[in-house]
């Protein structure tokens, strides 16, 4: 099977859901589009304490949109999903490691990057045909949930309690 060196470990997106949902009563939804997403998605929702909805396969690209267009911010790996939320103006939680942040990221005022800029980073760019022989992502891997968790708080969450806003929507992709 083939490693997705773009994409952040979906055990992770589920720490990270349930850390949003137990601590500040946030609404999980999960999207993607195809069989190998609904599995990591199924996964995902699996090893949560607390619900989370499962959208996959379910959405057109103007739901999708609206979607996008309502949460408070969307979580994702590098896919077309941080790409339609900044159209939209939502704010990007983006996971980068095996592509350049500098350019592929979001580029909102209020988005947030995670990326570790290893020695090895970035291994897929236009110069090598978006091609990597990466078999061990470690650029994903070293990106914790705990600290992504912790950004998501100091960025969005405490915005949100001075602007009286009580609940927060969350998008997440964990798949590439």
């Amino acid at each position: 099977k083939e490693i997705a060196v773009k994409r952040w470990d979906h055990a992770r997106f589920a720490a990270v859901a349930d850390g949003l949902a137990e601590r500040h009563h946030a609404t999980i939804a999960f999207t993607g589009q195809g069989p190998e997403e609904q599995e990591l998605i199924t996964e995902a929702r699996g090893m949560m304490l607390q619900p989370g909805i499962d959208l996959c396969n379910r959405l057109d690209i103007g739901q999708f949109s609206a979607l996008l267009a309502e949460a408070s911010f969307v979580v994702t790996n590098d896919t077309s999903a941080l790409h339609l939320a900044g159209i939209v103006g939502t704010p990007v939680v983006a996971l980068f490691g095996a592509t350049s942040p500098l350019l592929y990221g979001p580029r909102g005022p209020r988005d947030l990057v995670f990326s570790k800029q290893l020695y090895c980073s970035p291994c897929l760019s236009n110069y090598n045909l978006k091609y990597s022989r990466c078999h061990d992502p470690v650029c994903m891997k070293q990106i914790t949930a705990d600290e992504v968790l912790a950004g998501i708080e100091a960025r969005f969450l405490t915005a949100a309690a001075r602007s009286g806003e009580r609940s927060i929507r969350y998008a997440g992709q964990p798949h590439q």
